[in-house]
């Protein structure tokens, strides 16, 4: 995944978008189409959300999402397995992303092989314990599956460093306060963040990607410019998919320059 984010940006001279969606959404039938249908559109990073009855780091659209699906008799282990094998067959590069809770009880060396052999290439788990932040990143050495680590809003620039080591894909820096679903504001003081974390970040040659409150072109166009390394958007995307075939091509065709330009049909419906 590191390799993937930094080669993209290098060839386009632009930072990816990495959509979130909650794994197997809308349903288990439709997922495998819509994975498709952004990847033909010209996305090439997808975060997948593995439900939870009680995902309460969220806002209310995805939380909602996550409940309804945690609903179904599928397991931890079967929506990792499915969404990895429709994000695989599709040509994206995939990234789980769980609650601390569900990693417990999964158990990290099994979520790290089956993530391995469900095509899934990074595991993210936003509120890890800093024990099992370094359990999960030694489980990982020699393994298939990278570490993506969650940079909170408040945390301090020691901790971040700390977090930086234990990090073998990309670090996500969340770009505002409180939980998903907010607005982004670009300003001074969160891009001197960034390029404070891009600067620990650089010796290990680890991409820091933005998110939380990015909905709109306009939103990814000012984290670019802020110096993002890649760009994550989710309830908007997830809202996209919410309203149908046509409105989630368009409204992944609408952040064109954050997409990929090989192999793509363009959709414009």
């Amino acid at each position: 995944m590191r390799k993937e984010l930094l080669e993209f940006k290098e060839k386009y001279k632009k930072p990816p978008l990495i959509g979130y969606l909650p794994a197997l959404y809308p349903d288990s039938d439709k997922a495998g189409e819509t994975m498709r249908l952004a990847y033909e559109t010209g996305l090439r990073f997808i975060e997948t959300g593995i439900p939870t009855s009680d995902p309460y780091l969220d806002g209310d659209i995805i939380r909602k999402a996550l409940k309804e699906l945690s609903r179904s008799e599928l397991t931890i282990q079967g929506f990792l397995n499915d969404s990895g094998r429709d994000i695989k067959a599709s040509g994206m590069h995939g990234t789980a992303m769980l609650y601390h809770e569900s990693l417990i009880e999964y158990g990290i060396d099994k979520i790290l092989h089956d993530a391995g052999r469900s095509g899934i290439e990074a595991i993210l788990v936003p509120n890890i314990s800093k024990e099992y932040r370094v359990k999960l990143h030694e489980a990982s050495i020699g393994s298939d599956v990278e570490i993506v680590n969650f940079i909170g809003f408040h945390d301090s620039m020691s901790d971040i460093a700390e977090v930086a080591e234990l990090t073998t894909g990309f670090l996500y820096m969340q770009s505002t306060d409180g939980s998903t679903g907010g607005q982004f504001s670009a300003n001074r003081e969160s891009e001197q963040r960034l390029q404070m974390v891009k600067e620990i970040a650089s010796p290990l040659k680890l991409p820091v990607a933005l998110g939380f409150g990015i909905n709109s072109p306009e939103d990814a166009d000012a984290a670019a410019q802020m110096g993002a390394d890649a760009i994550i958007v989710g309830t908007a995307f997830l809202k996209a998919v919410q309203n149908g075939r046509n409105e989630f091509v368009n409204f992944i065709n609408s952040f064109r320059p954050y997409l990929s330009e090989d192999k793509c049909s363009q959709y414009s419906l």
